[in-house]
């Protein structure tokens, strides 16, 4: 494609003498081509140029099918700003925080570098605390982040309250946006603590985890656009993996939970048996264990005796 070749040839993306006007037969997908030769994904291409030029899928579709000679002409400033993308995430920066958000439960979440980025293979704790809940309900969620898991869970019953805790107040910033972009502000409160230790003393129906959880080993051998974006406090759980679990347990977390409450929380690969043992240990009987979508160990859910 001549565009290609141009951009190849120039290799400066922010100055390239683009002529829009004079280049009118190529459509909006030759954007995406040029993309998607830099990042070998189809899929991240689509999603940097939908949202460089402020298309919805729909908008983007009848563009990139059209037929019609009279094609979509980007600004200059909508060029650049897809070619700036197309180059950080070609620098392996993960594209949730390029974009700025995540789907998850079927919703948009912001994200940041302050915060884990959500993955699917967490919804699994979702479905299980739906399972588990009644209406009236309190839900505490330890480590909450973006807050996706503990508002995923309140969007499905109106009826129910959460309080969301983590260490780290940027990240409860992130957690406070999406309550308010999600219209569930009102039902949710958010607390800075490391774990349970500034969690006043309350009894909660489901308590839900996803703490960090990677062992030096595995830390060490993470992908680069994890392990170099997303926050190592978030991720590392330390030598063993078993870190936060540990803390958790001795932080009194049986003495949050009402009488036959549920604690449910996401694990590692190969972390099933001893964080089972570790918990069976403390009043807490493990009454399912479940795996994602890929097969591997994801989720233990515990009922307090």
């Amino acid at each position: 494609m001549l565009l290609r070749r141009t951009f190849w040839k120039n290799h400066r993306y922010n100055n390239c003498q683009m002529r829009w006007n004079s280049v009118h037969k190529h459509k909006l997908c030759d954007l995406e081509d040029y993309g998607y030769t830099i990042l070998r994904s189809r899929v991240d291409s689509k999603l940097l140029l939908m949202n460089a030029m402020e298309l919805n899928r729909e908008s983007y579709l009848r563009y990139t099918t059209s037929k019609n000679i009279s094609v979509y002409q980007p600004t200059n400033d909508q060029v650049n700003r897809y070619y700036s993308m197309v180059q950080r995430r070609k620098s392996k920066e993960p594209i949730q925080y390029i974009l700025g958000q995540v789907e998850f439960w079927s919703m948009n979440f912001k994200v940041n570098t302050h915060t884990l980025i959500p993955r699917s293979s967490s919804e699994v704790i979702v479905e299980q605390s739906l399972n588990h809940i009644s209406n009236n309900d309190k839900i505490l969620d330890l480590g909450t982040g973006t807050g996706c898991l503990l508002l995923s869970i309140l969007s499905e019953n109106t009826t129910c309250t959460g309080v969301g805790v983590d260490i780290s107040p940027n990240a409860l910033n992130v957690a406070r946006q999406n309550a308010s972009n999600l219209n569930i502000i009102d039902r949710v409160k958010f607390i800075e603590s490391n774990w349970l230790k500034n969690v006043q003393a309350e009894k909660y129906n489901v308590i839900v985890s996803n703490p960090p959880y990677i062992s030096k080993v595995d830390y060490d051998n993470l992908p680069v656009d994890i392990k170099d974006n997303e926050p190592h406090s978030a991720l590392y759980g330390g030598f063993t993996g078993l870190e936060a679990y540990q803390n958790i347990l001795n932080g009194g977390v049986c003495d949050y939970l009402k009488p036959g409450g549920y604690l449910i929380l996401e694990i590692g690969y190969d972390q099933r048996i001893a964080v089972t043992e570790m918990y069976e240990s403390e009043h807490l009987k493990c009454v399912n264990q479940l795996q994602d979508d890929e097969g591997i160990d994801r989720c233990l859910v515990f009922k307090y005796q």
